[in-house]
């Protein structure tokens, strides 16, 4: 700011032609740009506000431009047309001489147009998402193909010698639901009857309950939870192996 005003005094001394040299201007310049600068330490808050206004003008007319761009839905091509010709701070005042080549017609068009490119966008992440996730593809290409085939009905013309004021008698429809098979959530086991043998390798919380066991089974299986600390197998640290036979566990 303070380099402004000694422009304008020195575009000044030269138009009007007052008969200083230029060596006077510019040793004036000098002067004042030097006590500036050693005045800026010893008077921190008048030279933070001096380079501050400086910086709140250029952070204004960025956020005012941002502002209305956003505002009036422009395009980046009508952003670019968008120009702040004039900011400046009086007293108790901000005013803004705002020049933009755009018509309200410009503006529904481009609102418009993102309506239309959102959409299209839209349409492309379901297509993306139903190529990726086979369920959603068979839903959409069910949905479709109902669709197709309801258009089929109502354009299919109605047979000859038929009234419409006649009720007619409906045809059989089938009511068999097809049988589906749903996979259980939770811990379910499926437990076997054959016989089956396992060893206990190692229990470092039991030391004493290691060897062999067989049984059918869901016996052999609830016998041996039976016995652990908390009377299941997970987290009791137990090394548990199955076997074929005794013959094999005692080699």
């Amino acid at each position: 700011m303070v380099d402004r005003w000694l422009e304008k005094a020195v575009a000044v001394s030269y138009d009007n032609e007052q008969g200083e040299r230029c060596y006077w201007v510019v040793l004036g310049v000098l002067s004042i740009q030097r006590a500036f600068n050693i005045a800026g330490p010893l008077l921190k808050n008048t030279w933070i506000q001096l380079r501050g206004w400086r910086l709140r003008a250029e952070w204004w007319s960025v956020m005012i431009g941002s502002w209305l761009a956003f505002e009036g839905l422009l395009r980046p091509g009508e952003v670019d047309e968008l120009k702040i010709s004039d900011l400046c701070f009086p007293e108790e005042a901000l005013s803004v001489q705002v020049v933009a080549q755009a018509s309200d017609g410009g503006m529904d068009s481009g609102r418009l147009s993102r309506a239309l490119r959102e959409l299209a966008a839209a349409l492309d992440e379901v297509n993306a998402a139903a190529a990726e996730d086979p369920v959603l593809r068979s839903g959409l290409s069910a949905s479709s193909s109902g669709a197709s085939s309801g258009q089929q009905q109502r354009q299919q013309p109605q047979p000859r010698g038929e009234k419409k004021g006649v009720p007619t008698a409906a045809a059989p429809k089938a009511t068999g639901a097809a049988a589906r098979v749903l996979s259980l959530g939770g811990s379910s086991v499926a437990y076997r009857m054959d016989h089956r043998c396992y060893i206990v390798v190692s229990n470092p919380r039991a030391p004493d309950f290691v060897g062999f066991f067989e049984g059918e089974g869901a016996a052999a299986w609830k016998a041996i939870e039976r016995r652990l600390p908390r009377g299941r197998l997970s987290g009791s640290s137990v090394r548990l192996r199955r076997v074929p036979s005794r013959q094999v566990a005692e080699q």
